[in-house]
Parts: structure tokens; sequence; C-alpha cells
């Protein structure tokens, strides 16, 4: 991954507290879980039935273990969490030419053990290309909003991910900077971290 990449993940390295506001003042604390796929010893790709490079005739399986960068947040209260991941991404398709870009994935995720990331109840992440590098594909799940409120408070350059239960606003700056409990209508806006 690169360094200006790896330069624009929001998180410190060490975990932290972070303070979200409802529209009313009151505060929802999070924490995160900050780590590395050095962290992680089986943190592997593994792409079956790859045309060898040498013979198109012959099948091989091709396992990477790309650069990564992870936060787990923690939204105890509202029994929800996030897993953010920064990593490189091969274009498996085009291995051999060592086509490459860096990637960031916000999944929500229901509860707060362990990331499940095989349960149906998990959805989709949001998808964005950090640094397209030489891969000509992009991962926009969607176009940023240039400027967006959340509770009387302004972020910029803001992506938006809503499902039936959750729609959450993420930006490079901070993160995760807003959550909105699509069933309760509860709003809750990014505010410091301690």
């Amino acid at each position: 991954m690169l360094e200006s990449s790896k330069a624009l993940f929001p998180y410190e390295l060490d975990d932290q507290t972070i303070i979200f506001k409802d529209e009313l003042g009151n505060e929802l604390l999070g924490v995160t879980n900050v780590y590395s796929s050095d962290d992680i010893d089986n943190y592997t790709f593994t792409f079956a039935g790859i045309s060898c490079i040498d013979d198109s005739e012959k099948k091989v399986d091709v396992e990477l273990k790309p650069e990564a960068l992870f936060t787990y947040l923690i939204f105890q209260e509202l029994e929800i969490s996030f897993d953010i991941a920064f990593r490189a991404s091969v274009n498996v398709e085009e291995y051999e030419e060592e086509v490459l870009q860096d990637i960031c994935r916000v999944y929500f995720l229901n509860g707060v053990g362990d990331p499940d990331f095989t349960s149906p109840s998990n959805r989709k992440p949001l998808s964005i290309t950090i640094n397209q590098r030489n891969d000509p594909r992009l991962l926009e799940s969607s176009e940023p909003i240039s400027t967006i409120e959340i509770n009387s408070k302004e972020f910029t350059n803001v992506y938006i991910k809503t499902d039936d239960e959750l729609t959450f606003y993420y930006n490079h700056e901070y993160g995760i900077v807003g959550i909105i409990d699509n069933k309760s209508d509860k709003v809750y806006s990014f505010d410091r971290y301690e």
C-alpha cells in the first residue's frame, strides 16, 4: 500500500475513544481497535483456477497477503460496529502485469462481537478507491458529497451508505462522521476523540 494511501487512514494506530453526539447533545461513546495485516497470521486472499502465466492451459491458485490497516469501531450502546479496512487490491485477472489499487472498505456489522463477514445479516460494504494506481477499475459505492451538515456540524468529502436499518457517513478526515438509526430516526454526529 502506498504511503500516501496510508496517510488517509483516519484513525490513530493506538486504540481510541470516539465521542458522537445526538441532536440534543447527548453523548454516544465509540471505541476503536486498530490493527494491521502484520497482526493477523492468516490474512490472505486465495484465488483458485487462475490461468498460469507460462502455460495458459494450466490453472494455478494465487495466494496474496496485501498490506492493510484496520479499525474495528464499536458502539456498545447501539449494539453496532464497523470494520474499516484500507488495503492494496490486486486485479487477479491481470496479476502478471501487477495491476493494483489501494482501496477502503467500510463494513457495517450487526452486534459488537468478533466481526463475522460471512453472516447474511451483514451488508455489502461502502467501497472507495483511495489510489487507482494502474488499475482501470473504480470501486466507488457512491460519489462523495462535498459538504454535508449533520446535527449542525459540517463535514467535507463525505460518502454515504444506507440500508434498512442504518445510514452512515464516512470521510477520510475523521472516519465515521455520522450515524442515523433508520428505525428510531436518531441522528449521531462525530464530535471528538478522547
